[in-house]
């Protein structure tokens, strides 16, 4: 029964945020030292005078006060130096002394205090006793606690029922091992180390193994868990780790991020992102200077989206002179709305739905914000979608017409400059859609040559990892209902990088830009669609079901889908030029059209889309877009 009671308390307990494991130590400790206290100042003096009101009352208004104002430096100690959370981590020597420290100091402060009201030298010398008693009580108490504590939490880990690895022995790593130290749902094996030095060696008794060591240990042991708190391990080296778990079926955790660690001093666990599958690293404030935003007024289109409400996140932590949102969705606006508002107050925010299809509005709501900078985010993208013969024309009205509607107003209203969001589905496109961002890319390249003041410049990359429509959150989706797992084809490979990176350099390919550059983003290497399902099956605590396992989950090809490819390009021809930032090239190859005869290869867009002649369309972007038809283009006939 008393067990049971104690069990639910320390889940209780361990399951507290930072600030109320603080006060409920701070409130046990107060306790304890009043109980000292009391033992060694009021009790005596009362039984000496039979409890005598008078006198009672006397003695705790004078001695009370010393109390207080001793408890509060103890606390005050304990504090400062971290003692007060030792109780919910794994206790040892070292952390006697933050106790030891602030009950010396509860001592002398409570003798300090109360010496003035002594009268001869045989009461300080009685008081010295009666303090340093009360002191070295309460000392005695608070270490016992602790180590009750300790012991409870380690009996209860006998039915420990996951068993922890933890990878590094720096400072995240001890934290993330005093974290774990009362959880009675985990039994930590042992740290691991790729510094022999340290191979061999103990942290809080517990042993420290090369990776080879720890190996051996973790094959056919599915209760094995790796938990990675090494802040120097680089990208590569945590790409391996990964691969080789994945392999050996161990499920891999990470600290969330070092910065909110060092800051909170507290360690949170997340699971692998799939950005650590394919070492993607999010970009931050600090990685770049956005002070050339400042002051500015800045107009994103598509704030709602996976790239323009990214974009509007990062802005309204700068201090630009006002936000305007862009897009035609009411509920997606309102989303992004309510959420930027939170993250600052002091921005100043116009959420607008518009269609930007229409000229007359669009130019309206420039000429009357006036924004500097114009992000063009907004865009209608789903291949598969916008290939069928009843959405094409869409591709076309909103990617690339609403495109030239608001360069166009951008440069009448004397925009400073304007960033069109592309694709690397515009390169050699294979599709409607990729087109229609080509010829949008062509005509923002052509309008430079009467820009005015107006600086015109794209940004192209790749996939978007857990945007809208991305294959990942289907993949988890897919996992999750237990398959199966649908790839179009085994050898299909696409580039990705992070939501927060993409955005982070739009940003900073705006403020390099000058005009008329197509900017790419360097995506790294690509990767294999059917790799990064299998990981995630994998990492998921699943196996793939193949021709030796058929309790896994299944991986179906469903065949390539129209309009689509094997493989993603970035670069038109194989040529590039570098810029300031390593992530960040010019395609210098990208041809550039007269705007007189670009005026004329619009009328004609729109002409073959009046009279529905997709035949003429696509006559058209092959020669201007190089759009490559296929088996698999748009058929009206289909």
């Amino acid at each position: 029964m008393i067990k049971d009671l104690l069990n639910k308390l320390f889940n209780f307990l361990v399951q507290l945020n930072k600030y109320q494991k603080m006060f409920v130590v701070s409130f046990f400790d107060t306790f304890i030292l009043f109980f000292s206290w009391t033992l060694f100042f009021p009790l005596p003096l009362l039984i000496m005078t039979g409890f005598e009101n008078n006198l009672s009352y006397y003695y705790f208004q004078n001695y009370s006060w010393g109390y207080l104002i001793a408890n509060v430096f103890y606390l005050l100690s304990m504090y400062l130096s971290k003692g007060l959370k030792e109780i919910f981590r794994d206790f040892s020597l070292q952390n006697i002394l933050p106790i030891f420290l602030s009950s010396s100091i509860f001592v002398f402060a409570l003798f300090l205090i109360n010496i003035s009201a002594l009268e001869s030298n045989t009461q300080t010398y009685i008081l010295f006793i009666q303090c340093f008693a009360s002191g070295s009580i309460a000392f005695s108490l608070i270490i016992f606690s602790r180590l009750f504590f300790r012991f409870f939490s380690v009996n209860r880990k006998n039915k420990a029922i996951k068993k922890i690895f933890i990878y590094g022995t720096g400072h995240a790593a001890i934290e993330l091992y005093s974290s774990l130290t009362f959880d009675n749902k985990v039994s930590i094996v042992g740290f691991i180390s790729e510094d022999q030095d340290d191979v061999g060696r103990q942290i809080f008794g517990k042993n420290i193994f090369s990776l080879d060591e720890a190996k051996n240990i973790w094959k056919g042991n599915s209760t094995i868990q790796l938990y990675l708190a090494s802040r120097s391990l680089s990208e590569e080296r945590k790409s391996q780790l990964i691969d080789l778990c994945v392999d050996i079926g161990v499920k891999v955790k990470k600290i969330s991020t070092y910065s909110d660690m060092l800051r909170e001093s507290e360690v949170n666990l997340t699971d692998l992102t799939i950005s650590d599958l394919i070492s993607r690293k999010d970009l931050d404030d600090d990685d770049f200077d956005m002070n050339y935003l400042n002051g500015k007024n800045i107009m994103v289109t598509g704030a709602g989206g996976s790239i323009g409400s990214e974009l509007s996140r990062i802005i309204s932590k700068v201090k630009v002179k006002s936000l305007i949102l862009v897009d035609i969705s009411e509920a997606s606006l309102f989303s992004i709305s309510e959420e930027i508002k939170e993250i600052s107050k002091q921005v100043k925010l116009f959420p607008l739905i518009i269609n930007i299809k229409n000229y007359e509005r669009v130019n309206d709501v420039i000429r009357k914000f006036k924004p500097e900078i114009i992000y063009h985010a907004a865009a209608y993208k789903h291949v598969p979608i916008l290939e069928d013969k009843n959405n094409y024309r869409e591709a076309l009205e909103n990617n690339f017409f609403a495109t030239c509607n608001l360069v166009d107003s951008a440069i009448e209203n004397n925009v400073e400059k304007f960033i069109f969001i592309s694709t690397d589905k515009a390169v050699r496109p294979t599709n409607i859609m990729g087109s229609s961002k080509r010829m949008a890319e062509l005509y923002i390249q052509s309008k430079s040559s009467d820009s005015g003041n107006t600086s015109l410049s794209s940004v192209r990359f790749g996939n978007v990892m857990n945007s809208s429509g991305s294959v990942i959150p289907t993949f988890r989706r897919q996992i999750k209902n237990g398959g199966p797992v649908t790839v179009t084809h085994p050898e299909i490979i696409r580039y990705f990088m992070t939501i927060s990176e993409a955005a982070y350099l739009v940003i900073i390919s705006s403020i390099i830009s000058s005009s008329s550059e197509v900017y790419m983003l360097k995506m790294g290497d690509p990767v294999k669609i059917l790799d990064i399902a299998k990981k995630m099956i994998r990492l998921s605590g699943n196996s793939v079901k193949d021709e030796n396992n058929s309790q896994g989950i299944e991986i179906l090809f469903t065949g390539l889908r129209p309009g689509e490819k094997l493989y993603e390009e970035l670069l038109v021809n194989e040529k590039d030029a570098k810029t300031d930032h390593p992530k960040i090239f010019i395609d210098s190859s990208s041809k550039k059209i007269d705007l007189e005869e670009f005026k004329q290869i619009k009328e004609d867009i729109r002409r073959s889309l009046s009279s529905n002649n997709l035949q003429d369309l696509q006559t058209i972007l092959k020669e201007h877009a190089d759009y490559v038809i296929d088996n698999g283009s748009i058929d009206l006939n289909s």
